[in-house]
């Protein structure tokens, strides 16, 4: 009998991950959010036994070792191909989310929030911070722009016919549902619907060898396979929206976030002259004062 769950929460783990990091992630996840959750590794480690000791030492924790280092870029997007084939295989779920290891989870229930938002707006399939062509740091000579360009020209079918052929069909259909070249969900932590991600293992676009060679980020390409399969992207970060997110650093400073009452905030890797391990014992000491009363 299928196991039915609320959330299940995809890491990717490489291997120059700091173990101790990352059970600080995996632990801020089994603290906020509620016991229907399904936490799926990605060992992306290349031998090494973090994600091992790991699934040791938390419970009902699923470990997907993948057949070699992938690497980023095309290789993350086969990465969390697995773990998403993997959940829709195995697994009932209403929504997914995608964390990377300097994620972490800062707030009660946030796949409540998501599932709620994907009921009211079945046409979305993947929400976070939403980045497209009309803010500034996606603009019309933005890189992921220039680079689907180049993949998916006529002359790049000398170099990878079949990864041109099939970034032109996607285009095509991604164009007749509305995208913008530029358009994408930002990766460091982002929520799926269950619908996504059925029509991305019913339509065959997981594990695709072909996407694997792309020099896209992962992010972009499944901004283009939302929109190919006939979903929207949408905003799950401003105002009083659940998400924070930014590049390789925390949005905003600590206590703002916590005053905000956001959930789900990237990156732990600084904010001003604070570094991981102090981000990370700030929001530690919160989940250990919560748990003592």
């Amino acid at each position: 009998m299928t196991k039915s769950y609320n959330l299940i929460v995809v890491i990717p783990v490489g291997p120059n991950e700091a173990f101790d990091y990352v059970l600080d992630t995996i632990d801020s996840i089994i603290h906020y959010t509620g016991p229907k959750r399904k936490i799926i590794l990605l060992d992306d480690t290349g031998g090494k036994d973090t994600c091992d000791v790991l699934q040791s030492q938390v419970p009902d924790l699923d470990v997907l070792k993948t057949p070699r280092n992938y690497g980023m870029r095309g290789g993350l997007y086969l990465s969390l191909s697995a773990g998403y084939l993997h959940a829709y295989k195995n697994y009932d779920f209403k929504v997914l989310l995608k964390m990377d290891t300097d994620a972490l989870i800062i707030g009660e229930k946030p796949e409540e929030d998501a599932i709620d938002f994907f009921a009211q707006h079945p046409d979305v399939g993947i929400i976070g911070h939403y980045r497209f062509g009309t803010q500034p740091d996606v603009d019309d000579k933005h890189w992921s722009k220039e680079q689907l360009i180049k993949e998916s020209r006529r002359k790049n079918l000398f170099r990878d016919p079949i990864l041109c052929l099939s970034l032109r069909r996607l285009l095509r259909q991604a164009r007749a549902n509305g995208f913008k070249m530029g358009d994408y969900i930002f990766g460091g932590s982002c929520f799926m619907s269950a619908e996504y991600v059925r029509r991305l293992a019913e339509g065959n676009l997981l594990l695709r060898k072909e996407l694997g060679r792309s020099l896209l980020e992962e992010d972009h390409t499944w901004g283009l396979l939302a929109k190919a399969v006939g979903l929207e992207m949408a905003d799950f970060t401003t105002g009083e929206l659940p998400m924070a997110m930014e590049w390789k650093a925390l949005p905003c400073a600590p206590e703002e976030l916590v005053a905000k009452k956001k959930k789900v905030i990237h990156s732990t890797r600084r904010w001003e002259d604070l570094g991981e391990a102090e981000i990370r014992k700030f929001f530690r000491e919160i989940r250990n004062a919560l748990a003592d009363v």
